[in-house]
């Protein structure tokens, strides 16, 4: 398990949610309890119709019992096989249900964790838990609660076959109760070991997405034998786990066949001798081993239902990781009612006293930070690589919490601001950019239905993406490689730049987010943001964004040496002129 502040720890083995879930839909589980036990009552007249076939017309020649038994035979059929098809019908309802759920839990509560959650976490294994709906889904209800009701009726029946033969009845319930001791004691012991296994199983998987994701820069380095050690070093522990847990569960196959195989020829060889003591019919002993098979039936499903509970103990682990993490209280999106609007803030934003420390980290990045930032100017924070350019900005976007300090958007803290009002109001633009395998209109819009071609159109070309669009035959309609491997950095980067310039948000964060235009078109981005009085915030290593701000922060090890108007900075020996010397010399 990840913690928010970014230690591993073990999974959790709680079922907990999986329960609360299942309370959800009490009346279908109480419906399949006396289907459940409806099901046996044609069972029994098949059982008694059989037995007094066999005793009345076989044995004793009494003809006029043939027809009515067979067609008490043939109803009882039809009916059980209507009652269990109806019963089928209900669990596959169920599983569609609990499916959902389980899909929409795992996903608003992942999404609800704090961002040092997904740095701790690979992004392969951590997407890959919102598939694990479907895979729990199906073990839980298909598998389980399918194994759990043929218990009942297993039990039930125990009951009636006491009616034919008690010893009978007593030795096949030993057998029964010996086999699920022996299983539930396998089981416990495995428990650890299965959390364990499916956390290895998807760090393997998870690595080995990252380097499909990554493949240019292992191509380009001939790392693909170094790549290949560190994920076969993960798979392999995977492996042995596999074969480990395989060996349970082929001992659990075969114990119960033998348990099978054992109950069936005790009750042949007793049942033999109680019918030659007379205390037993034929008819009857062959009711009892018809009745017997929906017993036995769940002794041969004992080991599907140890591996299903092996693997569930798992895959549960990693969903109860999700919910039990401390959860980001400013991501309220989930509960906000859309249909209220709020106007976009001012864009005042200010810093008093801030405190902050990585988790893990020793010293704190910042300590007693304070900087302000008027509505609608432009802020360029600059620095060396560590300064804490980037945190600084994370934290102003939401992503990091501040220890201690106040930070105020239009004079008022996070909390206080409704989520749907602030969230509208900024924008964050990252350098690493990821694109979907869609048009440029789904990309650009992330498929709001709020926007329309047109307002993708003029976001794009305010992003300076006019004359490529127009070059192409379907325009915004153009269809996009994975992750835009049609398109060049710049292009991609002013893509990504459009996302937030279609929100017309007051405030825009941009961490590195030109690094791969060139010094015109950069000048032109930003110009047209600052055109419409937006707050905006930049961090570049490159200096021209600072030269064009209103405002520049410099940072070194998270305090701030110099703050001003570029202009004045850039006459003033210190840390900017120095920055801005160092870029030019590296230019010529």
């Amino acid at each position: 398990m990840t913690t928010t502040s970014g230690k591993l720890t073990e999974p959790s083995s709680s079922f907990s949610w999986i329960i609360d879930i299942f309370s959800r839909y009490k009346i279908p589980l109480l419906l399949l309890m006396p289907i459940c036990v409806a099901s046996i009552v044609p069972e029994l007249i098949i059982a008694g119709a059989t037995s007094q076939f066999i005793d009345s017309y076989l044995i004793n020649n009494r003809l006029n019992f043939a027809v009515p038994i067979s067609w008490v035979l043939l109803i009882s059929s039809i009916l059980i096989i209507s009652i269990l098809a109806f019963q089928m019908l209900i669990l596959r309802r169920l599983e569609s249900l609990f499916i959902r759920r389980v899909s929409v839990t795992v996903f608003t509560q992942l999404f609800r964790l704090p961002f040092h959650f997904f740095l701790s976490n690979q992004p392969a294994e951590a997407s890959a838990r919102l598939a694990l709906g479907m895979q729990i889904g199906q073990m839980a209800v298909s598998k389980l609660l399918a194994f759990c009701l043929s218990i009942l009726r297993a039990f039930t029946i125990l009951f009636f076959t006491l009616l034919i033969s008690v010893k009978l009845t007593v030795i096949s319930l030993l057998i029964l109760v010996a086999n699920l001791l022996v299983t539930a004691q396998i089981t416990q012991r495995r428990e650890g070991e299965n959390r364990k296994l499916a956390m290895v199983q998807a760090l393997a998987d998870g690595i080995g997405t990252s380097g499909i994701s990554t493949i240019e820069s292992i191509k380009a380095s001939a790392l693909e034998n170094e790549f290949f050690n560190k994920w076969s070093d993960k798979f392999s522990v995977g492996v042995n786990g596999q074969q480990i847990q395989s060996l349970y569960v082929a001992f659990t196959a075969v114990l119960g066949d033998v348990s099978t195989f054992a109950t069936q020829a005790a009750i042949v060889i007793i049942g033999g001798f109680l019918i030659l003591d007379g205390s037993l019919t034929l008819g009857s002993l062959i009711a009892f081993q018809f009745l017997l098979g929906s017993v036995v039936a769940p002794l041969g499903n004992i080991s599907d239902f140890a591996n299903t509970i092996q693997q569930l103990t798992g895959l549960s682990g990693r969903v109860s990781d999700v919910i039990a993490n401390d959860k980001d209280p400013r991501v309220q999106s989930f509960s906000a009612n859309e249909s209220q609007s709020h106007p976009r803030l001012i864009g005042h934003i200010e810093g008093k006293n801030i405190h902050y420390r990585f988790p893990e980290a020793e010293d704190p990045i910042f300590s007693g930070l304070n900087f302000n930032i008027p509505a609608g100017t432009h802020l360029a924070i600059v620095g060396g690589s560590g300064s804490g350019k980037s945190t600084l900005l994370k934290m102003i976007a939401g992503f990091y919490s501040h220890d201690q300090g106040t930070l105020l958007y239009d004079g008022k803290p996070w909390e206080e601001i409704p989520d749907l009002q602030l969230r509208t109001s900024m924008a964050y633009v990252a350098q690493d950019v990821f694109l979907f395998r869609a048009t440029i209109f789904e990309n650009v819009t992330l498929w709001d239905p709020r926007f329309d071609q047109l307002d993708a159109y003029k976001a794009l070309c305010d992003a300076k993406l006019r004359q490529e669009i127009d070059s192409y035959p379907d325009g915004v309609n153009r269809m996009l490689r994975d992750n835009g491997s049609d398109l060049s950095g710049g292009q991609k980067q002013r893509i990504e730049i459009a996302r937030a310039l279609i929100r017309d948000p007051s405030i825009i964060l941009m961490d590195e987010a030109t690094s791969a235009l060139d010094d015109r078109t950069e000048a032109e981005v930003l110009s047209v943001i600052k055109s419409k009085e937006r707050t905006l915030i930049t961090v570049a290593h490159r200096m021209l964004s600072a030269q064009l701000s209103d405002q520049v922060i410099v940072l070194e090890r998270g305090k701030i040496v110099q703050r001003g108007h570029p202009k004045e900075l850039a006459e003033v020996p210190g840390y900017y002129l120095n920055l801005l010397l160092s870029e030019d010399s590296q230019v010529k």
